[in-house]
């Protein structure tokens, strides 16, 4: 049961950071992404646009591996992905206390899936 629940919710963490990534790369300057990452001025866009990009394309990554890790029923890539998933949104809160609600909200899926994972692993 508990590796089913853990299945689930990486699963669901890996579809929230390719969602990310969409908004990242290629919705950086239209009114979904600047609703979900704040109001900015076109020059701010501008000039993050570049990180923005790139920062998504890290965010695609890590549901790729989660993901695969959930096809190919791997503990390892599960835990590398969602893991990773976890310290990014924990950089993000230590480093910017206004956006520690979007943090929680990036792992959170993450964050139940591990410990699923975790619990099911050591009642093997």
């Amino acid at each position: 049961m508990l590796t089913t629940i853990a299945l689930v919710f990486i699963s669901l963490a890996a579809l929230l950071h390719v969602y990310i990534f969409y908004l990242e790369v290629f919705a950086w300057e239209k009114p979904a992404a600047r609703k979900v990452f704040g109001e900015a001025s076109a020059e701010e866009l501008a000039i993050t646009r570049f990180f923005a990009y790139n920062q998504g394309v890290y965010n695609l990554l890590l549901a790729i591996i989660a993901g695969v890790g959930v096809a190919m029923r791997s503990p390892a890539l599960m835990l590398a992905g969602a893991g990773s998933m976890i310290v990014a949104a924990a950089a993000l809160a230590l480093k910017s206390p206004k956006h520690r609600g979007a943090a929680v909200k990036q792992c959170a899926f993450a964050v139940i899936g591990v410990v699923c994972l975790v619990a099911s692993l050591q009642s093997v």
